[in-house]
């Protein structure tokens, strides 16, 4: 029986997706009933010189009653799950002795069971549970595995995501940096600018007056145009300059922009797998009464938060249906509590069973966690 699962956040929307499973079939009462039948008979009839005991007697009647009962099952079709005649033995008065191995969380422990007629019956019975408990519990030490590499892989990208936020956040400190050099530049420049050009007013309005005395002081007014020619040609360097660092400050902040976006991307993965997420792995064995009775769903399986955060009163809900891919009637539902569920961590899910009123076996189910 397997099934997959989906995670729901009652403030974040659901996350996770539902998971089915197929449950196995139940076995048909086998047709040799019939023959115990005639073995019991020719095992109960005297013979001229042997005389039957009346204890023996008494179980050779049992016997005849429970092959005659099983016959007629057989002969009228009636399904029984998981239990063999070829427990029933020919002669309920011989002593059956059997030696079952009990393997419990890595412990084995052999013991001896002495059975006879209808007993050995159920020891098979609990035999074959046992079994299947075994199987349980090896295929959730599987699935605990597997959840322990995503815990590892998860934290693998939470390390990598915070180096480059690091470098990021670094790389735009740095550059914001160089912004603030170049615009004192630039300062430094428009004052300067200024300063010329007040200058050249002042050599402008001194050429204004030596030309009226132009025979006498040519020489000066020559220098003073000198100067102002040297200090326009300075001017326009330093325009130039001015334009250039402009075109540099606009590189400059387009990469911050980018460097910023890329921190607020990792901001987010970050975000992201520090929140709590669940996810879980689960199987789910049937047991249904005799005669199309009834039937009970018992649930095995290990949960694990993937993020660091805490979940706090988490559930989880388990939906039997009556039919494959979670479809037709819903047969049998249950939800668990789970409380507080520590980040990066993995836990086992106490055995939990599911109740339900329809003899009608589940061909499939799904689990959904709510934060």
């Amino acid at each position: 029986m397997c099934g997959q699962g989906r995670n729901t956040d009652s403030n974040r929307g659901q996350r996770g997706r539902p998971g089915h499973g197929e449950i196995p079939e139940i076995e048909t009462l086998p047709a040799r009933a019939f023959v115990h039948l005639l073995t019991a008979l020719l095992y109960l009839t005297p013979t001229a010189d042997f005389t039957i005991p009346a204890t023996r007697r008494t179980a050779k009647a049992s016997t005849i009653a429970l092959a005659v009962i099983l016959g007629l099952a057989a002969g009228a079709g009636i399904v029984y799950a998981g239990v063999s005649l070829s427990a029933i033995p020919s002669n309920p008065n011989v002593v059956v002795t059997q030696t079952q191995t009990i393997t419990t969380s890595g412990t084995v422990s052999t013991q001896t069971v002495t059975t006879s007629g209808a007993a050995t019956m159920e020891v098979s019975s609990l035999e074959g549970q046992l079994y299947s408990t075994n199987n349980l519990l090896s295929a959730s030490r599987t699935n605990a595995s597997g959840l322990q590499s995503q815990l590892g892989s998860a934290r693998q990208n939470l390390t990598s995501l915070e180096g480059e936020l690091a470098i990021s956040e670094k790389n735009a400190t740095t550059l914001q940096g160089q912004v603030t050099i170049f615009n004192v530049q630039i300062s430094a420049d428009d004052n300067q600018i200024k300063s010329l050009q007040t200058q050249v007013t002042t050599d402008a309005g001194q050429i204004a007056g030596l030309q009226n005395t132009v025979n006498t002081d040519s020489t000066q007014i020559t220098a003073l145009q000198n100067t102002i020619a040297s200090d326009n040609t300075q001017i326009t360097n330093l325009q130039n300059s001015v334009s250039q660092d402009a075109a540099q400050i606009n590189s400059l902040q387009t990469s911050l922009a980018s460097a910023t976006t890329q921190v607020e991307s990792l901001q987010n993965q970050v975000a992201q797998l520090q929140a709590a997420y669940l996810v879980g792995t689960f199987q789910a064995t049937v047991s249904c009464g005799l005669l199309g009775g009834s039937c009970t769903y018992t649930i095995n399986g290990a949960y694990a938060n993937l993020g660091t955060s805490d979940a706090t009163s988490a559930t989880v809900t388990f939906t039997f249906y009556s039919a494959a891919a979670a479809e037709g009637q819903t047969l049998c539902s249950t939800t668990v509590t789970i409380g507080t569920v520590q980040g990066d961590t993995i836990t086992m899910l106490p055995q939990t069973t599911c109740a339900s009123s329809y003899s009608t076996q589940s061909q499939s189910y799904t689990w959904q966690f709510v934060l």
